[in-house]
């Protein structure tokens, strides 16, 4: 079952770690959220905090504007002209990367980082 992605779903899936059974000063730390699978099983990590390639470059921020995206090994799409030498697209407009997720077939679910079948560009 998928859904379709917008901008209200992406920050949110983006944020919802720094609620997560975190004490007080936690949310200050960062760690990678989940993978977004999208509906034709296309996989891509989406970043936002103060450690990423996103804008504002804080953590737990009301909205991003823009956000840090890494492709896995062999994508095709619409990220790909933002991509680096290693699939890493710094700085990417919100607004695209759910018209990436859409074109990939909306939001399916989301799956850890270090979950089989995703592998960054080398």
């Amino acid at each position: 079952m998928t859904e379709p992605m917008t901008k209200e779903l992406l920050h949110m899936l983006v944020s919802r770690w720094f609620y997560q059974d975190r004490g007080p000063k936690d949310w200050q730390k960062s760690r990678p959220t989940d993978h977004i699978v999208c509906g034709d099983l296309t996989r891509i990590s989406v970043q936002a905090g103060s450690y990423s390639y996103c804008d504002p470059r804080e953590n737990n921020a009301d909205e991003y504007t823009e956000m840090e995206v890494a492709l896995s090994q062999g994508y095709e799409g619409p990220l790909l002209k933002y991509a680096d030498d290693l699939g890493i697209c710094a700085y990417v407009p919100t607004e695209e990367i759910v018209k990436a997720i859409n074109h990939h077939g909306g939001y399916r679910n989301s799956v850890f980082p270090g979950a089989k079948g995703f592998k960054l560009w080398n």
